[in-house]
């Protein structure tokens, strides 16, 4: 059995293919921001849409889970325009599966945080959510060599959408109380 998870936004996408016992088979992010430069929905949704045909082509996919879009503003760091073009781009991206007949799962970021962690918020203790739960996937994933800045050390923002999109797949553990 294979599990797709995805983040989306649209600035990047985070893919990621695990089966069952969590073995990954892709990692993918999509840098959708520098690939398609005019800002073009519909360009980017063609990009999103052609690797979901390359991941079906490789891959038999027994569930989708895909990150709810942000629904509610974030002191700082979301505004009204934003959250109504994540929420569109959303809905673009399911319909390309409905389209190809896919069923997806919606799950809330808590909830796959959960399903992936064990807990729905970060440690009191970690000041960023993103590195904690890098560092989460790194322990649990080794194998899987996340990107680095060029201090080599930090990891770069483009690997953090895949990292949820993991966290997505973990969802199949609750799949029964998710339907």
């Amino acid at each position: 059995m294979n599990i797709l998870g995805i983040d989306i936004s649209t600035s990047n996408i985070g893919m990621v293919v695990a089966d069952e016992s969590d073995n990954i088979q892709e990692f993918i992010s999509i840098p959708l921001s520098k690939l398609v430069k005019d800002k073009c929905l519909f360009k980017k949704l063609f990009l999103f849409e052609k690797i979901i045909e390359k991941i079906l082509e490789k891959y038999t996919i027994d569930h989708v889970f895909i990150e709810k879009p942000l629904e509610f503003f974030k002191e700082g760091s979301s505004m009204s325009s934003t959250i109504i073009l994540l929420n569109q781009f959303n809905m673009l991206c399911q319909y390309v599966l409905y389209q190809k007949k896919i069923k997806y799962h919606m799950v809330a970021s808590s909830t796959a945080l959960k399903c992936a962690t064990g807990t729905g918020r970060k440690p009191s203790y970690v000041a960023d959510k993103k590195i904690w739960l890098a560092d989460f996937f790194e322990k649990k994933h080794p194998e899987i060599e996340l990107k680095r800045k060029k201090d080599g050390i930090t990891i770069h923002p483009s690997v953090y959408d895949p990292i949820d999109a993991w966290c997505q797949t973990q969802c199949i553990k609750s799949l029964a109380t998710l339907e």
